[in-house]
């Protein structure tokens, strides 16, 4: 819990509640989730778009299409792979 406090005490930092509904959100296209794996990251992207941030992943595979305009929210981190 200590590396929580450190980040939270950093400058910039904003706390997201945990308030959107995967099944009430009008940005979310539940025919658009196809895998059970896809919930957690459709939840988290929606979240970032709902606070109008950016879902950042190393996730190459992460699909933006079960969020309306997910892509806008979603910032893939470059690696440095040969």
């Amino acid at each position: 819990m200590e590396i929580v406090a450190k980040l939270r005490s950093l400058p910039g930092h904003v706390f997201w509640p945990d308030d959107v509904s995967l099944v009430g959100s009008s940005d979310i296209i539940p025919s658009k989730i196809l895998t059970s794996g896809q919930v957690t990251d459709t939840y988290l992207l929606a979240l970032a778009k709902a606070r109008g941030g950016k879902l950042a992943t190393f996730d190459r595979k992460l699909s933006a299409a079960a969020v309306t305009k997910g892509n806008s929210a979603l910032h893939l981190i470059a690696t440095n792979r040969s």
